[in-house]
């Protein structure tokens, strides 16, 4: 048997963007295709941003895709 996952993102029309490896995924407030994410790859929720004289960051984060065993991927999977 062999399993493929893949992992999909996607902006539901966000105003401060949701970007993989630095590429933004949509204009502001358009929705955007879904996009592949993959081991390694650098996600980030909004951008920086000033309100009220108080600065608001971003989310940033890298991870990897991890599955120890076939048992665990079939657990995922819906028949």
């Amino acid at each position: 048997m062999v399993i493929c996952l893949q992992f999909f993102l996607q902006d539901t029309k966000s105003s401060n963007g949701t970007f993989v490896n630095n590429q933004r995924l949509s204009k502001s407030s358009e929705e955007s295709p879904p996009r592949e994410v993959c081991s390694g790859d650098i996600v980030q929720f909004g951008v920086d941003v000033m309100e009220l004289n108080k600065k608001c960051k971003c989310v940033s984060v890298q991870g990897n895709v991890l599955v120890s065993s076939v048992e665990k991927i079939t657990d995922l999977l819906w028949f």
